[in-house]
C-alpha cells in the first residue's frame, strides 16, 4: 500500500483554491525549499517537484484537513488545532497517470495507447455496420468455437519458441496491462468541527464495480450507494472524507 497527501487550501485571501482531489494531490507533490544559492550569495526559494515512480495495488489518499494555527494574540500563545471544512470533490475512480514520473508514464502509455486504439476501432465498426441480421450473427457465433480451436492449433504449430516476454510492470503485483486507474472502495470519515473531538465512521464498497456500499457507525450498519459516498466531500457539519482507499482496476 502507498499513501498520498491531498493538500487543502482555500478561503478568503488565499491565492490557491483547492476544490478537487486532483488539484490537492498535485499541490501535495510540489513544495518550496529555502536553500543558500552560491550564485546569488543569499538564500533563495527553490521549487521541489516530486513524482510517483512506482504504483501499488492499493492506494490511500489522506485529506489534510487538520492543521495547527498559531495564535500570537492569545494569552498563552500556544496555538490551536483546527479543521479545514472546505469542500473537496473526488470521483469514483482515480487516474494516477499525471502524477507519475516520465519513466512510469512510458510504461503506462503502452497499454493506454493499446486500449485507446481498440476503442477507436470498435467505434469505427459500430459506425460502419456490417448489415448483417440477427440470423447471420447467430450462425457466426455457432461457428466461433470451431474457428477458435483451429486458430489456436494453427498458432501452436507455427510457434517457433517461447512466447515473447511481458512488458514491464508499473509496480509490484500489477499486470503489464494496468492503465494506472484506481477504483474507490473505502472511505474513513470525520464528523465535527473540532480536530480534538468529533466522530469517525467507515464506508466500504461491497464488491468491485458495484453500486452498493455499507456505512459503519459504531454498531449501526446501513446500506448506501455511490452517490452518497461522493457526497462525503466536506463543506459542512456532515461526515466528510479523511482517508480515501483505492484499489487498482485490472
Amino acid at each position: 500500500a502507498f499513501k498520498m497527501i491531498c493538500n487543502i487550501q482555500g478561503g478568503h485571501g488565499q491565492k490557491v483554491q483547492i476544490s478537487h482531489l486532483g488539484a490537492g494531490l498535485e499541490l501535495g507533490l510540489d513544495s518550496e525549499v529555502e536553500k543558500h544559492s552560491p550564485a546569488l550569495g543569499r538564500n533563495a526559494v527553490w521549487k521541489k517537484t516530486s513524482r510517483v515512480d512506482r504504483l501499488p495495488k492499493y492506494l490511500c489518499v489522506q485529506m489534510m484537513r487538520f492543521y495547527w494555527k498559531a495564535t500570537p494574540d492569545s494569552a498563552d500563545h500556544q496555538g490551536v488545532k483546527c479543521k479545514m471544512l472546505r469542500e473537496v470533490k473526488f470521483g469514483e475512480t482515480l487516474d494516477m497517470f499525471s502524477y507519475c514520473s516520465d519513466r512510469l508514464k512510458s510504461i503506462l502509455k503502452v497499454p493506454r495507447d493499446k486500449k485507446a486504439k481498440e476503442e477507436e476501432e470498435e467505434a469505427e465498426r459500430k459506425l460502419k455496420g456490417d448489415g448483417k441480421g440477427e440470423e447471420d450473427t447467430e450462425m457466426k457465433d455457432a461457428d466461433a468455437p470451431a474457428d477458435s480451436e483451429m486458430a489456436r492449433a494453427l498458432a501452436m504449430s507455427m510457434s517457433s519458441g517461447p512466447p515473447p516476454p511481458a512488458g514491464p510492470s508499473a509496480g509490484p503485483g500489477l499486470p503489464p496491462s494496468f492503465l494506472g486507474t484506481y477504483e474507490l472502495y473505502g472511505v474513513v470519515c470525520h464528523k465535527g468541527r473540532d480536530s480534538s473531538s468529533g466522530h469517525y465512521t467507515a464506508w466500504i464498497r461491497q464488491g468491485e464495480g458495484e453500486d452498493k456500499w455499507w456505512s459503519f457507525d459504531d454498531e449501526q450498519v446501513c446500506e448506501q450507494d455511490t452517490k452518497a459516498i461522493l457526497d462525503l466531500n466536506g463543506g459542512g457539519d456532515w461526515h466528510m472524507s479523511y482517508l480515501n482507499f483505492y484499489r487498482a482496476k485490472e
